[in-house]
């Protein structure tokens, strides 16, 4: 199925509101686990419905946005959505993140490298890299139980805060740059009246991206006057 348009609105109402939703319950989690370095490798059953469903959006903003950059889009896993917007968009996997209040950085994206080969029956094949913490979410979702050879330890020690940063830090990526595409492409005077208010991250700091649709804003506004 085609997606040819998605507005600021619908964008908020369906995807941003969501991010927000987890990011809340990520951030209620810290009355029992205190958001810090030392507790990078903390795992709980709470972290893992979080993880599964932190990385499940991923996979659907990734898609969505693939779908806005080309309608005629058939790409059905992680490798072809990110070998699409990563061409589309090289800065995207040097994009990092700061957590508001915390020493805390992430670039949850820059392990990616992509690209197509044929074999030799001339199918198109997808190969490269693919962050650590997608890997693990991966073996949190299809092998919990199983005991990691590389890390001598269950699959489950991995539905951890490190591990839950990363994937919230690159849904918030992804997200920003899926609005900003949005803007770009629907440059014209918002209706106030029909305006969905925008509320930032409590978790991420501002970032370029945040500078770029404030200024997009100010313009628009300008132009409504």
């Amino acid at each position: 199925m085609e997606l040819k348009t998605l507005t600021r609105n619908d964008f908020i109402k369906n995807y941003w509101n969501y991010f927000l939703l987890l990011e809340q319950d990520f951030l209620n989690t810290e009355k029992y686990i205190s958001i810090d370095i030392n507790n990078a490798h903390s795992f709980s059953i709470e972290y893992l419905k979080l993880y599964l469903s932190v990385c499940s959006e991923v996979d659907v903003i990734l898609k969505t946005f693939c779908k806005l950059v080309d309608n005629a889009y058939k790409g059905d896993n992680i490798m072809e959505h990110l070998y699409l917007l990563t061409n589309q968009f090289n800065y995207l996997t040097e994009q990092k993140v700061i957590l508001n209040k915390y020493d805390l950085t992430f670039m949850p994206w820059v392990d990616v490298n992509i690209e197509v080969r044929y074999d030799k029956n001339g199918y198109k094949k997808y190969k490269g890299n693919l962050p650590n913490w997608w890997h693990h979410y991966n073996n949190v979702k299809h092998k919990r139980t199983e005991i990691n050879s590389k890390f001598n330890k269950s699959n489950f020690n991995f539905a951890n805060q490190e591990n839950l940063l990363n994937a919230l830090a690159g849904l918030f990526i992804i997200e920003k740059k899926l609005l900003w595409y949005i803007n770009i492409k629907n440059i014209k005077p918002i209706d106030k009246k029909a305006k969905i208010e925008y509320q930032k991250s409590k978790l991420f700091e501002k970032d370029d991206v945040d500078e770029i649709l404030d200024n997009l804003y100010d313009r628009i506004s300008r132009l409504e006057e």
